[in-house]
């Protein structure tokens, strides 16, 4: 079997306690080096942050595949919960849970939050809105049955718990949205308070959900702090800015074979990039699909000095290749003595390699969309040329930012939603009666929500709006825009947790604006495949 990832995570290696007792012997702890079940995105925080870069990670088939996806909300903290955001998890949990729940073999699922308090308030919210949801349960019984039950944890308890896809709800925020942020972190901000933030964000394997009502600029760290509160400030750094960049613009080539294999690649009209990956293993040459440069069709191996540098055949060969396999790679090998005895053979068979495989249908994205996402930007503070890349180069990789596919169309309205302001620019969107794009309709019933609603209701719970992002989502996707199929098309589990009297005074004013969404127009792919909506919707 493949290693599988550990939890334990020092801070700096210390001499073992038993090295004075035989010295020569026992010098330093046995220290993790393969991390081959989380993508590359998932660890390359902690490698660099916890275990100096020596990881060795796998580098993915598709190099935007950002896998930290940070949903910023105007959520309360008090008394130790987050009501809003308790409801954000709870719903993305269970339309996960639905959605996967006729899969032969669906992913596992955790959700993590950083205080009992809030554990609770999740558990309670998912217990009340799947009740008695056979999709659900369907779904529990077949991870159960694997070994891997869905649980609801917080952070102390969450320690040596796998799962394929991790929610987090970071619980803390503002008193009242666009107020400062306590500088209270709870166990974060304890002694050990850094290693039990590595606990949590190594816990999945495919996926993290980072529920968030507050951002980088909001930890403010001081010279007395806790690691912990400075490690949680780099990664919400590192999350804004979507990650690292997994292919460097000044890779350089690993020998003359390799650059001589990509000039003749390059002459047959491919795009090729050098060392391929951010840290430990590299593949030699990744060719660029044809028809979707935003993928490797395929990884060519040459047996040059990484390849001859690996411990052993086993290393090199079966492994790496299983793994690589894994994570969505074509590999492609070229062997120097056959290319030297014959170039235009070799060249021959790698170019009629990769045309077979372009012939095949294009990889369907793999993975889960969760719809909530759709409500963050890209941080407009945090971009490329903006950011001073720190000197070590391992941090210069996964500081740089790569802007994700699915927040391209998230129109800027949002941002100002999540500190609680709202522009002018949407306003003009409520009124007349011309068409809308997808884009449009979820800035105008936004600023529905902004402006008319919470304006005008006592004491308003977002979290339950008949307007929050789970529920806009919806009403895009399924295009709401007659009152008579709230039932037909708003999932049960969304509307037990709309409160009624908002849906009562504002549904038809709420379908009037759906109804001017553009003919074949519902915007990204947020929602769930076709295939589930039916079962999503019962």
């Amino acid at each position: 079997r493949l290693p599988r990832q550990t939890s334990w995570a020092p801070p700096e290696r210390e001499a073992s306690p038993l090295a004075g007792f035989y010295p020569g012997r026992i010098s330093t702890p046995p220290t993790l080096q393969w991390m081959v079940l989380s993508p590359p995105y998932t660890i390359a925080f902690s490698n660099q942050e916890f275990y100096g870069g020596d990881l060795i990670t796998f580098p993915s088939a598709q190099p935007r595949s950002f896998s930290v996806d940070l949903v910023r909300l105007p959520g309360r903290y008090a008394s130790g919960r987050n009501p809003m955001e308790a409801q954000a998890v709870a719903e993305e949990s269970i339309l996960f849970m639905r959605q996967h729940a006729d899969a032969g073999t669906p992913p596992s699922l955790g959700v993590v939050s950083v205080n009992s308090d809030q554990r609770d308030l999740i558990e309670e919210e998912i217990r009340r809105l799947a009740s008695e949801d056979e999709f659900v349960l369907r779904y529990q019984e077949k991870v159960a049955a694997r070994g891997e039950p869905f649980f609801v944890k917080n952070l102390e308890n969450v320690q040596g718990d796998e799962r394929d896809y991790v929610f987090i709800s970071m619980t803390y925020g503002p008193a009242v949205p666009g107020g400062a942020v306590a500088q209270r972190f709870g166990p974060i901000a304890g002694k050990h308070g850094h290693r039990r933030l590595n606990v949590l964000f190594t816990r999945a394997r495919l996926r993290i959900m980072l529920f968030a009502s507050f951002g980088s600029k909001d930890v403010r760290p001081s010279e007395t702090s806790a690691d912990g509160v400075r490690i949680l400030k780099r990664y919400f750094e590192y999350a804004e800015r979507r990650g690292y960049a997994e292919v460097a613009d000044d890779a350089q080539p690993d020998s003359d074979f390799e650059v001589e294999v990509a000039r003749r690649l390059r002459a047959a009209g491919l795009q090729v990039d050098h060392q391929v990956g951010v840290s430990g293993f590299r593949i030699d040459l990744g060719v660029r699909h044809p028809d979707d440069p935003e993928q490797f069709i395929a990884g060519v191996e040459c047996d040059g000095a990484r390849f001859h540098f690996s411990k052993s055949a086993r290393d090199r060969d079966r492994l790496r290749e299983e793994i690589l396999t894994g994570l969505g790679w074509n590999i492609v090998r070229v062997w120097s003595t056959d290319w030297f005895d014959n170039p235009d053979l070799q060249t021959a068979n790698v170019l009629r390699r990769i045309e077979e495989l372009r012939l095949k249908p294009l990889p369907a994205w793999r993975g889960y969309r969760p719809a909530s996402a759709a409500q963050t930007p890209v941080s407009s503070e945090l971009l490329p040329n903006e950011v001073a890349a720190p000197v070590a180069s391992e941090a210069e990789s996964w500081t740089g930012v790569v802007p994700h596919e699915e927040s391209a169309h998230v129109v800027a309205a949002v941002e100002s939603q999540i500190v609680g302001e709202l522009g002018s620019a949407p306003k003009h969107l409520l009124e007349g009666d011309g068409s809308l794009t997808a884009e449009e309709l979820r800035a105008a019933l936004r600023c529905f929500r902004e402006t008319i609603i919470a304006a005008n209701c006592e004491a308003w719970k977002p979290e339950r709006c008949v307007l929050r992002e789970s529920m806009i989502e919806t009403l895009v996707a399924q295009r709401l825009d007659d009152p008579a199929d709230w039932f037909n098309k708003v999932p049960n589990y969304l509307r037990v947790g709309t409160d009624p009297n908002e849906k009562r005074v504002y549904i038809e004013q709420i379908c009037d604006l759906v109804a001017r969404l553009q003919a074949e127009d519902t915007g990204p792919p947020v929602r769930p495949p076709a295939a589930h909506r039916a079962n999503l919707l019962r």
